[in-house]
């Protein structure tokens, strides 16, 4: 695959129709190419472009960091996810879930997640929590260190505490 497709990416956060055309070799969303697998496979190639990194959570605890892609496969029961300490407005965190068991994203002190109308208790007994193997979501920070909020809806039905 050549890297000059995707000069065309926009500067400022691109959106996946975006991406698709960027990886498509196309100027416009109108005429998105056909093959979807080889597209998806294409797109994760942009992750690094993308500022974000991508890690598969194959351990009981794992403490975030920011503009990461984080794939829930730990097998040996449910996977707890705690926020960043440290974020600044803007940061995205992506949580896709693969493990039988689930995953559970737990805050620190002053820290909260709104998902629509729906929100935390702030603090360190506030959390979400899928009930899905494949419940995801992806959450930006919005006021830094504290608050995380989800742009559109999750994949699943996720529990809020």
């Amino acid at each position: 695959m050549s890297n000059e497709r995707f000069n065309n990416l926009p500067t400022a956060v691109p959106q996946l129709t975006d991406i698709i055309c960027a990886v498509q070799g196309y100027e416009s969303s109108s005429v998105l190419g056909t093959s979807v697998q080889e597209t998806l496979a294409d797109v994760l190639t942009l992750v690094p472009a993308l500022g974000l990194n991508f890690t598969t959570v194959t351990t009981e605890i794992t403490t975030m960091i920011v503009n990461y892609i984080y794939f829930v496969n730990y097998s040996s029961g449910l996977a707890t996810l705690t926020l960043p300490a440290t974020s600044s407005v803007g940061q995205v965190l992506y949580i896709m879930g693969g493990s039988v068991d689930g995953w559970i994203v737990t805050q620190n002190a002053g820290q909260q997640i709104i998902i629509g109308s729906r929100q935390t208790t702030i603090g360190g007994s506030g959390e979400i929590s899928s009930t899905n193997q494949f419940d995801s979501l992806q959450l930006i920070c919005t006021v830094a260190n504290t608050t995380w909020q989800t742009p559109c809806g999750p994949q699943g039905d996720i529990t809020i505490v």
